[in-house]
């Protein structure tokens, strides 16, 4: 089921540029900022209003270490440092956020990042549907607050692609000319990152109701300009072409010949290229069999959240 997007970003969502010259032009290609006026800051309310996450945050049976995590200055404090074992949750091993610990910390300059919010706030679990409905992905909501003119995190690049809203605050978003060549790789050490993020290419100031789209790979960081800042942040999690060749070799796993061995002996490279030929006349037939690229797209569809209802109506 896709659910609507919120009544606050029905219509320009990717002004001033337009929704469909984004999709042709911008999306996978380079980055973009999506810039509001000035008058336009409260655009995001009520959808995702600063109350709304508040009371989230006091629903016990959404968070614990597994979905909460405060960083400083790069680093992921241990979540000893900041949770502790609930008496709401049958395993001990369990540790759940204590929010006056994690307020204290805030206010010392930490960020404190909320994974997967789509799962419990409405105006991010709609919004998700709508990207997902849009690039045939699954999308999935970060929420980042900071206290205090901090970065939380040291410059990087991110293996999926991102949409960022700026909530509340600012925050200045340096963009570097660098592209990694395999997102899904770590991020190298700080040092490394930024010889291999080459030059500085600009800096995005985001304020309230802006929107950054970033695609995976661009190394970039960002930090809080005044002293408080929150954004919600969609990841896209694509489909890759590895994922694609693994559906291929899946498929063709069904036929018996694949699974024979090949009896190769010293320069029998006529066997070895008679194989290889053979292997592509499979793959072949299957680029152009309608029923099975329906089903990789199937796939990329059921991969995305079945968004017909929260797991806690939030009320935002």
């Amino acid at each position: 089921m896709v659910l609507s997007v919120p009544e606050t970003l029905q219509a320009g969502l990717f002004d001033p540029l337009g929704e469909d010259e984004f999709w042709r032009t911008v999306y996978g290609k380079s980055w973009h900022a999506f810039l509001q006026n000035p008058s336009q800051q409260d655009r995001f309310e009520p959808d995702f209003s600063h109350a709304s996450f508040l009371r989230l945050m006091q629903v016990p049976s959404s968070w614990s270490q597994a979905n909460v995590k405060l960083v400083v200055h790069g680093e992921v404090l241990p979540a000893r440092k900041y949770c502790q074992p609930s008496e709401y949750r049958r395993d001990p091993t369990v540790l759940v956020p204590d929010w006056k610990i994690v307020k204290t910390i805030l206010s010392q300059g930490a960020t404190l990042v909320l994974n997967a919010v789509d799962l419990w706030h409405d105006g991010a679990n709609r919004l998700a549907g709508h990207l997902e409905s849009l690039s045939l992905c699954r999308a999935q909501a970060n929420l980042y607050w900071t206290e205090g003119r901090r970065k939380g995190f040291d410059i990087h690049y991110d293996a999926h692609d991102v949409f960022v809203l700026q909530l509340t605050g600012r925050k200045l978003w340096k963009i570097y000319q660098g592209v990694a060549r395999n997102p899904d790789d770590p991020v190298p050490p700080d040092q490394l990152a930024r010889q291999r993020a080459g030059e500085y290419f600009d800096t995005v100031d985001l304020k309230a109701g802006d929107i950054l789209y970033l695609p995976a790979g661009r190394y970039h960081e960002a930090s809080v300009y005044e002293q408080h800042s929150i954004h919600l942040s969609f990841a896209l999690k694509l489909l890759r072409p590895k994922d694609v060749m693994a559906m291929l070799f899946a498929k063709m796993t069904d036929k018996n010949w694949v699974n024979e061995p090949l009896y190769l002996r010293p320069q029998a490279q006529n066997e070895l290229r008679d194989c290889i030929l053979k292997l592509q006349t499979e793959f072949q037939t299957l680029t152009e069999d309608p029923t099975f690229l329906e089903r990789i797209l199937s796939q990329a569809r059921e991969a995305a959240r079945q968004r017909d209802g929260l797991n806690w109506e939030s009320g935002s």
